[in-house]
């Protein structure tokens, strides 16, 4: 017997925690003969354990599997939420860990462009506020009144994009 198979039974059985021994036994050795009669045939083991997927997917269809029979065998309500979600959890996972990842990724990426944008306010506060003191001191001496105002407004446009920076 190749070591492969008694590997996917100890991790199958492992993954088949929650069933009764009565139908963990049972999926234990349909799986069992299943892979010793491939192996016996001289299958390409690979193929088949590729075939299969892993003992996770495995152990959740037959998880779905059984829940289904007992959803015939039991109709109602509490039946088909639990044959329902044992279905969709088998398929969902890849999705789910899928959606997560984009999510943390947009999380990052709406982090670094808040930073930005309030580095990006800061420095154009400062350039305005350089800017309209620039154009206020190289007015004449006589316009004392405008030099003032114009220093003001200066003041006022880089209080405005550092409150911005703020928030």
């Amino acid at each position: 017997m190749d070591e492969r198979i008694g590997e996917f039974l100890k991790a199958l059985e492992k993954e088949l925690e929650g069933l009764s021994e009565e139908e963990r036994n049972e999926a234990l050795a349909y799986y069992r003969e299943y892979l010793n009669d491939a192996y016996d045939e001289g299958k390409d083991m690979d193929e088949i354990f590729l075939g299969m997927g892993t003992p996770e997917k495995v152990a959740g269809m037959i998880k779905a599997e059984l829940n289904i029979a007992r959803m015939q065998e039991n109709p109602g309500l509490k039946s088909f939420v639990k044959a329902s979600g044992s279905a969709f959890r088998v398929v969902t996972r890849p999705l789910y860990i899928f959606l997560l990842s984009v999510t943390i990724f947009l999380s990052y990426c709406m982090v670094a462009l808040f930073y930005a944008g309030a580095f990006l306010f800061c420095l154009a506060g400062f350039v305005s506020l350089m800017v309209i003191l620039y154009e206020a001191f190289s007015m004449p001496a006589r316009f004392l009144l405008e030099i003032a105002g114009t220093v003001g407004m200066g003041l006022l446009t880089a209080g405005v994009f550092l409150l911005f920076c703020i928030m």
